[in-house]
């Protein structure tokens, strides 16, 4: 997925003029550093819309609440400058097909098939011998912000290196009982009316880890889904479209093409006093 912003001054008769005495993009250094500038902004802009910040862009608003990691480091590595060996080129390119579906969303599709070719999956065998059903335990973070304070506190008191908070104590509510809203698919097609139903609240076994470099922790929770589990117990409900691509389009490009032209025109400014042409001339 790239982001293009582009700014056209290749029409500007200072630049005509220019060229045709020899003055090439190479001595366009405030161009140069205005176009490296942008690109920075551009991924700096980018990681902010995929860390769950609100974005508004001409067709509404959207968030990105969850994102892989992959994607994040993606975006950090994907800064280039000088690009295609242009210096007055600059931008960060991320070619993964997670952003790709992200940008156009999708809709609501059976996630336990994959979860379950894991070669993570495991399995358990009795003292008889006899094996369990094939399972695999998915962790999911939780933001900070995300988690009610109350929890967040039991979390915290825990004195043992990962604060368990155990199933009772009412983080069984919540979402417990709840339907979710998505629909059952069958071979027949999908059947009208509620899907699965919630058996813990979204806070059950809430863990808390200590380490990291921050000491902040992280806030995980984790789910077991195994052959046994319920046919639509591992639906995901499908995402709309996140445009992040359109939206850093939209909002940085009036922007950078103005910062990089009054770059531009400093150029062209120095360049003709160098030259010792006049402003008509130039």
């Amino acid at each position: 997925m790239n982001v293009e912003i582009k700014v056209d001054v290749g029409q500007a008769e200072r630049v005509s003029a220019m060229l045709s005495r020899g003055f090439d993009r190479y001595n366009l250094t405030e161009t140069q550093q205005a176009v490296e500038a942008g690109a920075h902004i551009i991924q700096s802009t980018w990681m902010t819309y995929i860390s769950g910040s609100s974005v508004s862009y001409s067709g509404g608003e959207f968030t990105v609440n969850v994102v892989s990691g992959d994607y994040l480091r993606r975006v950090q590595s994907g800064f280039q400058y000088p690009m295609d060996g242009n210096v007055l080129k600059g931008g960060v390119v991320v070619d993964l097909d997670y952003a790709d579906t992200l940008e156009r969303g999708f809709g609501p599709y059976d996630i336990k098939p994959g979860l379950m070719a894991s070669p993570k999956v495991k399995q358990k065998t009795d003292s008889k011998g006899i094996q369990g059903p094939r399972y695999i335990d998915i962790p999911f973070q939780h933001s900070e912000k995300s988690i009610p304070s109350s929890i967040k506190r039991e979390a915290k008191v825990d004195g043992r290196s990962l604060g368990v908070i155990r199933l009772g104590k009412g983080l069984g509510k919540g979402e417990f009982g709840i339907r979710s809203k998505t629909t059952i698919f069958h071979l027949r097609g999908p059947e009208k009316g509620a899907g699965y139903t919630w058996r813990t609240g979204i806070f059950a076994g809430l863990v808390r880890n200590q380490a990291g470099p921050d000491n902040r922790g992280q806030y995980m929770t984790f789910r077991r889904v195994s052959e046994n589990s319920d046919p639509t117990s591992w639906i995901h409900p499908g995402n709309d479209p996140k445009p992040v691509s359109k939206a850093l389009e939209e909002n940085l490009g009036p922007a950078l093409a103005n910062m990089i032209f009054a770059a531009f025109e400093k150029d062209v400014l120095r360049i003709s006093r160098i030259m010792g042409l006049g402003e008509d001339e130039a």
